[in-house]
């Protein structure tokens, strides 16, 4: 068969030459090799596609993924990297010595969206405290008049950008004063005259650099290989072919600089350099492929959405047909650069096509943009196969055991078997940060985020929030209306939390700038109120909204919010309804299983139910005591799961517990005797932290003075702070006051006081995120395993079709859990149907 023509522009580079000159050819492909000024090539390639193959800017191609119809797929080549410190230029008599100096300045750019200008302010911002908005923009020619931008720019209103005259250069403003500084790749003719006019901001450049390399790991990437999406379509196998070709290319190229008879370059200590270079940063210091990529990426791709060019926040994507497995020795695999929610949403919605990508994510815990340090690459799904968010929903534990099975709205009962999540699954599941598909889905619903008595009156103190890795402010204002924004001001990063709240608005302390509950910036005292310029600056803001003692936020899409939350604990009168919440150290996903697992509560709990004031005295929890071993039954409900765990009654029946899971992550345990009915919701702060919120309420009466007093003194599902803080008394940190003589003598199972820190102290010790793969569940994990399973399949069909999840309807809100003894021949769905419904003034079934 004929090789497949494929035109490539690239410039010549001793790292592509082996290709250039024939010594590597790409398997099955005949290059019409296209050596061109990398400005021609991206141009004439984002403007008018005219190559199959060719050299793009990183930052281009990540702007072209937002397009109506994304017109490229790039592979993980890096043609060029550089470090930019050495691309920082001042003028002479500006008074610029230290970055510091440019804040408040004229900065020239010859593009904004130019991958090395990125780069550049992105650093500037992290190490050295210059934010974007804080420098005025000024772009255009460098050398030649009249440079236009590659792709139209939407910036936000906070970053000032002009374009120069028409006959104007920034090299020549530059040298007379007329811009400040100026960033940019190519050495400006004003620096190389030889006047002094124009010097670098970093005189001894390659010091910072290295210093920069050693704290930050990160060799800047600038440009990628992109291949026209038409192209690729037609046939998929060239981009492994072209990952192989480009990376035998460099492999040339790192042999002839080891060659130290004849050098390979015209410096006179290219072996000295050489070595130097190894030895800061290894053999392959110029690494290709993802792997040792993705913390670049990921930190280039944040600078693009922080400096307002990518409209959502983006993350490396990966993506590997199955056919490629068996014979791939390099990485073949797709770079698709987008946002998780892009890639498998609006980047490659293709119409009828399926999605294929691998999500790597760029939430690293506690590490914030706005607090200008560097994040690492975290969420990291290795490799989905071609279809839809791909296999990774087809979640199917025959695999393990094929005794197991699923039927909708069937029982279901699982044998004992090796049935677990593989780790792409389990990373999709537990990861919940902007961009990522499960915080794109927890971003669905109204979430419990502040208790109401956290922000008690107007003009009360404003209250810091973390929620889906978001660091945000709560306050409420002199009208009371409550306001969620984030919690860094809009000027300078400054945190909100020592705000002034006042006159129906929060004034950050630093400048005086002022913001409505809409995150609405009213006031900027420094800028006359005619300019308008307060009206152009607003921080992203949600809605919150009171019901039952707990302020709910939506941190969705702002067009289509979902209806106000009906659960029945927060629609009672209050006098009937309690609320807590408890900060646990570990996933979401591992405390809310914890909460649909009914079997532990005759291990853990064992000591607690005869003598915990909000659970003695039930006749349901002799039949816990007396039967360890119950069979589970698993029905899909409308908007979750019902948990039948069912144990031995008198007379031959069945005592059953009947949980209620709805999704993502409410439970609703079955009551106890006459105690109130109680659950959890687990919302995650971040991927390795949660919020574990506990209510209690009754439907048909007040809870009493003495069942409000255990509450509030940690009995039941609820527990005892640290003063001042909603983190539990007994912690990691204290090993949760273990009572070793208590557990010796039988007075506790676990030797934890408490029904919620036994829970928690387990889930803890899992550490921050479990890991899946190694688990070996049984029958009593039925509950778990439908829960994940439902999980991945409402993922997919968000991701794939965009259908709302399920939980968001209010009608799947109005549940009740149930404690009911049955005959042995009545299933509890149809036994209890009528009580797991919440219905106005009817008591809950419970024993």
């Amino acid at each position: 068969m004929a090789p497949l023509r494929l035109s490539l522009a690239c410039s010549d580079y001793d790292r592509t030459r082996a290709l250039v000159d024939g010594r590597v050819r790409p398997d099955g492909i005949e290059l019409n090799w296209l050596a061109l000024p990398v400005e021609e090539t991206f141009f004439r390639m984002l403007r008018h596609r005219e190559f199959d193959v060719a050299e793009m800017s990183l930052s281009s191609y990540v702007l072209s993924l937002f397009q109506e119809a994304p017109p490229f797929v790039a592979i993980p080549i890096f043609p060029s990297r550089a470090f930019r410190h050495s691309g920082i230029y001042v003028h002479a008599g500006s008074g610029i010595r230290t970055p510091h100096d440019l804040i408040g300045r004229r900065v020239g750019c010859p593009e904004f969206q130019l991958t090395a200008c990125v780069w550049i302010r992105g650093t500037l911002a992290d190490d050295h405290g210059v934010a974007v908005p804080s420098v005025a923009y000024v772009v255009g020619g460098q050398e030649q008049p009249g440079r236009p931008e590659k792709l139209a720019l939407d910036l936000p209103a906070s970053i000032r950008v002009e374009r120069i005259g028409p006959g104007e250069t920034l090299a020549s403003m530059l040298a007379r004063g007329a811009i400040d500084a100026l960033y940019t790749p190519r050495t400006p003719s004003t620096f190389l005259d030889g006047s002094g006019r124009v010097v670098r901001l970093f005189e001894d450049f390659a010091a910072v650099e290295r210093e920069y390399f050693r704290r930050s790991g990160i060799f800047p990437i600038m440009h990628v290989v992109a291949i026209r999406r038409d192209v690729y379509e037609r046939d998929r196998w060239i981009a492994q072919s072209l990952q192989k070709a480009f990376t035998a290319a460099q492999r040339e190229t790192y042999a002839a600089l080891a060659e130290t008879a004849a050098p390979a370059a015209m410096l006179p200590w290219l072996t000295a350099h050489v070595e130097e270079t190894r030895r800061e940063m290894g053999d392959d210091f110029w690494p290709y492929g993802l792997d040792r990529n993705r913390h670049a990426l990921s930190t280039f791709l944040r600078y693009s959405h922080d400096q307002g060019l990518a409209k959502r926040r983006l993350a490396p994507v990966h993506g590997r047909r199955p056919d490629d497995l068996a014979r791939a020795d390099v990485e073949p695999a797709l770079v698709e650069v987008a946002l998780d929610d892009v890639a498998l949403d609006e980047a490659f919605r293709e119409r009828s096509r399926t999605v294929r990508a691998r999500i790597v994510g760029d939430a690293e815990l506690a590490v914030q943009v706005v607090d200008r340090q560097r994040q690492r690459t975290r969420f990291h799904l290795p490799h989905f196969a071609r279809a839809d968010l791909l296999h990774l929903a087809q979640f199917n534990p025959r695999r393990h055991n094929p005794e197991f099975s699923i039927r909708d709205g069937q029982r279901s009962d699982h044998s004992r078997g090796e049935t677990m999540l593989r780790k792409e699954q389990n990373d999709l599941l537990t990861l919940t940060g902007p961009g990522t598909p499960m915080g794109r889905m927890f971003r669905s619903y109204w979430l419990p985020a502040l208790l109401s008595d956290q922000l008690p009156e107007n003009d009360c103190a404003p209250v810091r929030v973390k929620l889906l890795s978001e660091r945000l402010i709560a306050f409420r204002d002199s009208e009371g209306r409550y306001g969620l924004m984030d919690e860094f001001c809009a000027h300078r990063g400054v945190s909100l939390w020592f705000g002034r709240n006042e006159a129906c608005g929060l004034r950050c302390s630093y400048h005086g700038w002022k913001y409505d509950v809409t995150g609405q910036c009213v006031e900027v005292p420094s800028e006359p109120d005619a300019s308008g310029f307060a009206k152009k600056i607003r921080l992203r803001s949600y809605p919150l909204v009171e019901r039952g003692g707990v302020l709910w936020a939506y941190m969705g899409d702002a067009a289509a919010p979902p209806p106000l939350p009906e659960w029945e604990f927060a629609t009672v009168p209050r006098s009937q309804t309690f609320a807590s919440k408890r900060w646990q150290e570990s996933n979401w996903l591992q405390a809310m299983e914890g909460g649909i697992d009914s079997s532990h509560v005759s291990w853990l709990h064992r000591g607690d139910l005869d003598s915990d004031p909000l659970f003695k005295g039930a006749r349901g929890n002799q039949y816990n005591l007396s039967d360890a071993r119950p069979v589970f039954e698993v029905v899909e409900s409308p908007g979750g799961l019902y948990i039948g765990a069912r144990r031995n009654a008198e007379g031959g029946q069945y005592y059953w517990r009947i949980t209620q899971w709805v999704m993502p992550s409410f439970t609703m345990i079955a009551p106890r005797g006459t105690h109130a009915v109680h659950g959890h919701f687990w919302i995650p702060i971040d991927d390795e932290n949660c919020w574990a919120w506990s209510y209690d309420y009754h439907p048909v009466r007040d809870l009493a003075p003495a069942e409000l007093s255990a509450m509030r003194d940690g009995k039941g599902i609820h527990v005892r702070y640290v003063p001042g803080t909603f983190r539990p008394l007994a912690n990691k940190d204290n090993d949760y006051l273990i009572d070793r003589a208590a557990q010796k003598a039988g007075r506790s199972f676990s030797g934890v006081e408490g029904i919620a820190m036994q829970d928690a102290s387990l889930q803890e010790s899992m550490g921050p995120i479990v890991d899946r793969t190694k688990e070996n569940l049984v029958s009593t994990d039925n509950g778990i395993i439908m829960a994940r399973h439902r999980l991945l399949r409402a993922l997919k069909a968000l991701t794939d079709k965009g259908v709302v999840p399920p939980g968001v309807d209010p009608e799947h809100q109005k549940v009740r859990s149930a404690a009911i003894v049955l005959p042995p021949d009545v299933p509890f769905t149809d036994g209890a149907r009528d009580v797991l419904i919440a219905r106005p003034a009817v008591a809950p079934a419970s024993v």
